[in-house]
């Protein structure tokens, strides 16, 4: 209060009024630095530390980065293939050398041994080649024979169906025949009625049963007792009616003993017909006979022609399966194919192939590709061995970007993954690149474990990129479009449950639980709770009002699009 005193007995009215003034206006832009850029909301019911900050739409993309250095990945190393001497070397290290040129000129000896090698392979190239091309005319003859065997069977079987098919016709013929001539023997004997014989005929029976169901005795009808009873003088002169009681016609029977010139035996005791006789027994047992004979000779042959046909379709298969054999191995054989045989041919033509191209590239040493000279190391003159490396060509069109990320981060990118390298030398060129190579193996240093990572990059037009130029990656890991943001520092709670503190009707703080999604060590993910522009309370010290100010300015940059590096999950107060 002295203070204060003293202040007013010094100061008049004026002075006064421009102290107050400056008061007034430094608190006036001390509250707009810190409004300045940003979301926030100053509220008189918040504390000093407290903000409000609108919730807003954007896109976070995750990344990672690593620094490294460039490298030419594609490297070609000439080896000589056999021990010689050089006469002349025509490149040095760090030299432009297009494809085609010539790098070394081989002395005279060399040459020759080399001319000599070429000559010998030449000549087991062709002896191999005359094996394969054996192997393809033994398999085309093959094929050739399977296929007309093939032929000769599908005849075979046509002409053996044409032939069984006639034998069968004619034995069912033979049949028929010989069946109607056992009826009609049957009927023109005895006259034996359809009600009797059809079904017994029709299953054609042997006569003796066929007679023994239908009480049939011939020798009482032509020779017996019934055979005078049927010559009885009242029918001299007229035939008897027929019986329907009798499986026998009466009046035939008449008409056989009395008008027949010759002598008629019922039933004779040997097979021999007497002279001047006819025998009714052997005629009809003859034509059961001939009929059993005709029945089986259909069905011997009919099973004789299913054999023979079988045997005919099984050798049909059988050249049909040779033929797709042979048809198989040959196709293999003009392609190319796994069977032992066939891979030894091609393998020996094969290997003559590539020692004769290699022998013949050997006779004059020239760059595969445009590149730089990368190494030399033989001279003129020197002898040199057959598998030392004389000469290392770099190809500069293909660049990589090679670095070491940690373990954690390496389990987000992929082959493919885009990436933006930054180089010190051009601080003001963004370069393309996609992940070319991950390594499997790790690296432990420190107690760090990190793994080898490749970027192959576009390098911009115009510009050589040295081998060894330190350059930054950012690899994209993931992308999130349009979503809704807010500060990590506003996020309290548990991971389970977090919330927010915003204002109610009322104009007091209260919690807000949310779901949240990933984040960055800027702002996180809001997934349900939060509406676009909902404003919520962000709490700082005074130590840490320098990174509030980064974190609203990151929702800002957010949803424009912004890129930030992740981390882990946003922490807060519980």
């Amino acid at each position: 209060m002295t203070v204060i005193g003293n202040l007013r007995a010094k100061l008049n009215r004026w002075q006064w009024a421009v102290l107050f003034a400056v008061l007034i206006l430094s608190i006036f832009l001390s509250f707009q630095l810190v409004d300045s850029g940003s979301g926030e909301t100053a509220v008189g019911n918040l504390d000093a530390t407290e903000r409000l900050v609108s919730a807003q739409k954007g896109d976070l993309v995750n990344s990672v980065s690593f620094t490294g250095s460039l490298i030419y990945p594609d490297k070609y190393q000439v080896t000589l293939g056999s021990s010689g001497t050089a006469d002349e070397i025509y490149v040095r290290a760090a030299d432009l050398v297009s494809e085609g040129d010539t790098l070394l000129q081989l002395d005279t000896e060399t040459v020759a041994n080399r001319v000599e090698l070429l000559s010998a392979a030449k000549i087991k190239l062709r002896e191999a080649q005359d094996s394969l091309d054996q192997l393809i005319y033994k398999s085309q003859k093959d094929v050739n024979e399977a296929s007309i065997n093939l032929s000769n069977a599908e005849f075979n079987l046509i002409s053996l169906q044409k032939q069984w098919n006639k034998t069968v016709d004619n034995n069912q013929t033979t049949l028929t025949q010989s069946r109607d001539g056992y009826v009609s023997s049957l009927v023109g004997w005895i006259g034996i009625k359809p009600k009797d014989y059809n079904d017994s005929i029709e299953k054609m029976i042997a006569p003796s049963i066929l007679f023994d169901s239908l009480s049939i005795d011939l020798f009482l009808l032509f020779d017996g007792t019934l055979s005078t009873d049927i010559a009885y003088a009242q029918y001299a002169h007229q035939a008897p009616l027929d019986d329907p009681a009798t499986a026998w016609d009466e009046t035939l029977l008449w008409g056989w003993k009395n008008f027949h010139p010759e002598r008629i035996i019922g039933k004779c005791d040997s097979i021999e017909t007497p002279l001047g006789a006819r025998c009714v027994n052997n005629e009809i047992d003859n034509a059961w006979t001939a009929y059993s004979n005709a029945n089986n000779d259909l069905i011997k042959n009919e099973a004789l022609a299913g054999k023979a046909l079988s045997t005919a379709e099984l050798l049909i298969d059988k050249e049909t399966e040779k033929l797709g054999v042979t048809n198989e191995f040959l196709a293999d054989v003009l392609k190319g194919s796994d069977s032992l045989e066939l891979s030894l041919k091609h393998a020996e033509v094969s290997s003559a192939e590539i020692l004769v191209q290699t022998l013949e590239e050997q006779l004059t040493i020239v760059a595969p590709f445009s590149g730089i000279v990368s190494r030399v190391n033989i001279e003129a003159g020197q002898p040199f061995g057959a598998i030392a490396t004389a000469i290392e060509i770099l190809d500069p069109n293909t660049i990589e970007l090679e670095g070491q990320i940690d373990e954690i981060d390496v389990l987000y990118i992929s082959i493919g993954a885009e990436a933006t390298v930054l180089m010190d030398a051009l601080p003001d060129t963004e370069i393309y690149g996609v992940v070319s190579h991950i390594s499997p193996v790790s690296q432990t240093k420190n107690g760090l474990v990190t793994y080898t990572v490749n970027v192959q990059i576009d390098p911009p037009q115009n510009v050589t990129l040295l081998e060894g130029m330190s350059a930054t990656a950012s690899i994209v890991t993931r992308e999130y479009e349009n979503v809704l943001l807010i500060p990590v520092k506003a996020v309290q709670g548990s991971y389970s449950q977090p919330f927010v503190r915003v204002m109610n009707e009322n104009g007091t703080p209260q919690n807000k639980y949310i779901k949240i999604g990933p984040g960055d060590e800027f702002v996180v993910i809001v997934e349900e709770g939060l509406i676009d522009g909902e404003e919520v309370i962000v709490e700082f010290t005074a130590e840490e009002e320098i990174d509030l100010n980064n974190q609203l300015r990151s929702v800002s940059r957010a949803s424009s699009g912004g890129s930030q590096r992740p981390t882990g999950p946003p922490g807060g107060r519980n």
